[in-house]
């Protein structure tokens, strides 16, 4: 199946390769250069991951065009918590249209990485 085969890649990255290669960076396991360190750089990254592997699983036309509320409705749609109309999955709205130099403390980037991945873990519910 060659969604499932996309989105399976598409999943790995995010559970795998951006937390590994962010928290391991320093290690000498260089799988993300030094500025996804940076949470905006992360948010547009999580953001555009998180986006592209939905649009691999699902339906274009049901995807593509949702934006704010109706993108995080949808995201959490099948979810066990709505993962992401917590602080940490809300910040997927904005943290990716912030500027990259401004203080960043009030966001919870490890709560935005485990929204992504729960969400990419639970298949999605058939939709309605």
């Amino acid at each position: 199946m060659r969604y499932r085969e996309k989105y399976e890649r598409w999943a790995f990255a995010a559970l795998v390769l951006v937390p590994l290669g962010l928290w391991l960076g320093g290690t000498g396991v260089e799988l993300i250069s030094m500025e996804h360190r940076n949470p905006v750089v992360l948010g547009k990254q999580v953001s555009e991951l998180l986006r592209r592997g939905m649009l691999a699983y699902a339906e274009r036309d049901e995807v593509a065009g949702l934006t704010g509320e109706n993108w995080l409705n949808w995201l959490d749609r099948g979810m066990p918590l709505p993962y992401f109309h917590t602080e940490g999955g809300r910040s997927l709205l904005q943290l990716p249209y912030r500027d990259p130099q401004d203080d960043c403390s009030d966001i919870d980037v490890d709560a935005l990485l485990s929204a992504v991945r729960m969400r990419l873990r639970v298949p999605l519910e058939e939709s309605a």
